[in-house]
């Protein structure tokens, strides 16, 4: 498996079957920069323009594709539920994009990806700690992509919390004010790792091909974009 950062909350996942994108953002809306991907599947976590950007994608502009197995077009899954795509399993939780219910910025969802014997959890626009019910169904966590820039997410304190709940072998912080982003309102990386305490490991991307590549303990990993 190979994970790639591509900017503010935007992944790129490789199984040994299919490509994830997670989360493909406007660039002129976002300010950092990437080529159109091309992707067997496409996890939407809510329907904003720094998130659903599906036009980034190869093949979107194909007529829908209405079944997982038919790739004509990426697949996309926008909602909670189950979802089996060439042997990943996929699950959607809900969640708020605020502390207040919902009632400011509406839902979000979190979504657990079980794909070459490990799991990942992308929190999305997670803006409120997290229910002993959602930590009990979101589970163990391999990998964990979660919001850091605080505003309209978590802020770097909550963050730090939730990852002490889940115990994440990796922890890939997102979300976050870079050099290049327009979303100046946001909070720095550095705001987050200062919470966190510990060095954190810096990669371009991360690879992981058997559970031995697990840590023991909770690593931080700064990938580049």
């Amino acid at each position: 498996m190979e994970i790639k950062y591509l900017g503010h909350s935007a992944f790129i996942i490789k199984t040994k079957e299919i490509t994830i994108i997670i989360d493909p953002f406007d660039p002129e809306m976002v300010g950092e920069k990437w080529e159109k991907q091309p992707a067997d599947l496409v996890l939407i976590t809510h329907d904003h323009k720094d998130h659903n950007y599906i036009e980034g994608i190869e093949g979107s502009e194909k007529p829908e594709n209405t079944i997982p197995t038919d790739f004509h077009r990426p697949f996309v899954i926008k909602s909670q539920g189950e979802y089996e795509v060439s042997g990943v399993h996929i699950f959607g939780f809900s969640a708020f994009h605020d502390g207040k219910g919902g009632a400011i910025r509406g839902k979000t969802t979190i979504y657990r990806i079980e794909a070459d014997g490990f799991a990942l959890v992308h929190l999305g626009d997670l803006g409120h700690k997290l229910t002993p019910e959602q930590v009990e169904e979101i589970g163990s966590v391999d990998i964990l992509m979660i919001p850091v820039g605080g505003k309209v997410t978590i802020d770097p304190e909550i963050a730090t919390e939730i990852i002490a709940e889940l115990s994440p072998a990796f922890v890939l912080p997102c979300h976050y004010k870079t050099e290049k982003s327009k979303m100046s309102d946001l909070l720095e990386v550095s705001n987050f790792l200062k919470a966190i305490g510990g060095e954190p490991l810096s990669m371009d991307k991360l690879n992981l091909k058997t559970r031995e590549d697990i840590p023991a303990d909770t690593k931080v990993a700064l990938l580049k974009i």
